[in-house]
């Protein structure tokens, strides 16, 4: 399940965007990503919240956060 966080900044700046993907298996996707060539913004951690997440950027500039929520 993909959702996207919307941020627009003042006119004549850039606009920021959060996609947020929640997928089963983090450690499968984290794996597959890192034989690719993307720029990663933060590797794969647990959040203090309960999410496995780790971030990496699109062509765009936006930033993908790719995650799982954790058992307690």
């Amino acid at each position: 399940m993909c959702g996207i966080w919307a941020r627009i900044t003042p006119r004549g700046s850039n606009q920021n965007v959060l996609i947020e993907c929640e997928v089963a298996h983090v450690e499968r996707e984290y794996a597959r990503l890192k034989r690719l060539d993307v720029e990663w913004v933060q590797e794969l951690t647990t959040q203090p919240w309960g999410h496995r997440a780790f971030y990496v950027r699109d062509p765009d500039g936006n930033v993908l956060n790719v995650h799982t929520t954790v058992e307690g």
